[in-house]
């Protein structure tokens, strides 16, 4: 089943309203200075998807970035359309796709990167290099 994305809408929530998946299988605590980087520099842009009892099916890393930065109220977006298979099927996807794992040319990364970022791009998005 396709959503249709006009159908779509973000909703600025409360964050103590979301509640963890506490089988979330990243453990990304080592990320969240990274993200809280990304959301000072950039805003807090991709909502966290949501169920409306407030448990998060994708977005841990933002929502605990956010906690940390004492962000009071996120952009989510409601998926309770999905099933709860769907939910599984939805966080096994995205959390098998990490950017982090996936091959990537960090050299002509670094170039492309290097001219538009007024920030230290190599501890922003290369730790430890």
């Amino acid at each position: 089943m396709l959503t249709n994305p006009a159908a779509q809408h973000i909703e600025l929530w409360l964050i103590e309203r979301l509640v963890e998946y506490p089988r979330n299988p990243r453990k990304n605590d080592a990320a969240v200075d990274r993200m809280c980087a990304s959301i000072r520099e950039f805003g807090f842009k991709i909502p966290c998807l949501v169920r409306s009892d407030g448990e998060v099916v994708d977005g841990h890393l933002r929502l605990k970035a956010a906690r940390k930065l004492g962000i009071t109220e996120i952009p989510v977006i409601l998926c309770d359309e999905w099933t709860r298979a769907q939910v599984k099927a939805f966080r096994l996807m995205v959390n098998r796709s990490d950017p982090l794992k996936s091959p990537v040319n960090l050299d002509l990364s670094r170039t492309c990167v290097r001219p538009v970022c007024p920030f230290r791009a190599e501890g922003f998005l290369w730790p430890g290099k």
